[in-house]
């Protein structure tokens, strides 16, 4: 759970519905504040807090937590530490599952941190991973001074060839696109053709 995933409104509700509590497992992070959030909704000792890089056990499987590293999956250097988002990977019996989640992790990230971090932990032979292939941005869509046609191809170009490299790097069985799509609704809703998303026919057309 991040803290831009979380909805107390939401977490009510299904606790309300539920015959048996589900645990709810972030990582510990340093500030306490999303934590405590939680804690308002959630009882404490159905939350379980994980170090970054470190296996947890749970019943038959294990799972790691791997922290946000960059701001943005484009290598760019900033002062800033966004410690908000983490990617998850759950080790069963049948195999290894990589969730990259929406962490910006940018290829050098995979090369310099990722990698070796799987390597070291025993995680590196994936089964199936699930990474990003489009961004949630207003870009280009609500921009009007720029062609936003081409611009619409040109982040779908890169975007998805971030996705085909990261599965490059990761050598899973399996590489499936995550983050899903969304439509604007109206009045905006003529400027869902310019959204940066590629469809399931671009992304398989993109790696023919």
């Amino acid at each position: 759970l991040h803290t831009d995933h979380f909805d107390k409104r939401f977490l009510s509700e299904i606790i309300k519905n539920q015959k048996k509590i589900p645990y709810i497992i972030v990582k510990a992070f340093d500030s306490k504040r999303f934590i405590n959030q939680i804690k308002k909704v959630w009882p404490e000792e159905y939350i379980i807090e994980v170090e970054e890089y470190t296996l947890l056990q749970i019943s038959t499987m294990e799972i790691c937590i791997f922290p946000q590293i960059s701001a943005s999956s484009a290598q760019s250097e900033t002062l800033i530490d966004y410690d908000l988002d983490t990617s998850v990977i759950v080790k069963t019996k049948d195999g290894i599952v990589f969730n990259e989640v929406d962490n910006p992790y940018s290829l050098i990230d995979y090369d310099n941190v990722v990698c070796p971090k799987l390597k070291a932990l025993g995680l590196e032979e994936i089964s199936i991973a699930f990474a990003g292939y489009s961004g949630a941005s207003p870009y280009p869509q609500c921009h009007v001074n720029i062609n936003r046609t081409e611009e619409n191809e040109r982040i779908k170009k890169i975007t998805l060839s971030r996705f085909f490299e990261v599965g490059r790097k990761l050598k899973p069985q399996y590489l499936l696109p995550a983050g899903g799509s969304y439509k604007l609704d109206y009045p905006f809703s003529y400027q869902n053709n310019y959204i940066s998303v590629p469809t399931i026919d671009e992304i398989i057309k993109f790696n023919e």
